[in-house]
């Protein structure tokens, strides 16, 4: 996981869990002041975090976009099972069809 310069998230954003249909998972959900746009669904890399998008937060949710930055199995907030083949691609992608879906958003 790379180290932003803070882990305190922007003020238009809160630390949430997101529930899917494939388990919990930690993010950081920004919201627009006005009007949405759409939604972003931020994914890290396989060793990254929701932390690794703190910068960019503020900017897209001010562009008007529903922001949702997630930590994926096994990554810092979320927890992940040990088998190793819980963490293969298409467990990975099936995580982040289920996250699409539970964000609920254009």
């Amino acid at each position: 996981m790379s180290k932003p310069p803070t882990f305190v998230p922007p003020a238009c954003a809160r630390a949430e869990r997101l529930v899917t249909e494939r388990g919990e998972f930690a993010v950081l959900d920004a919201r627009p002041a006005r009007g949405e746009r759409g939604t972003a669904l931020l994914v890290p890399g396989y060793t990254g975090s929701k932390e690794d998008f703190i910068a960019l937060l503020e900017p897209l949710a001010e562009a008007g976009f529903r922001v949702v930055a997630v930590d994926g199995r096994g990554q810092y907030e979320t927890p992940g099972p040990a088998d190793e083949a819980a963490y293969a691609r298409p467990e990975l992608a099936a995580d982040v069809l289920a996250q699409v879906a539970a964000v609920r958003g254009p």
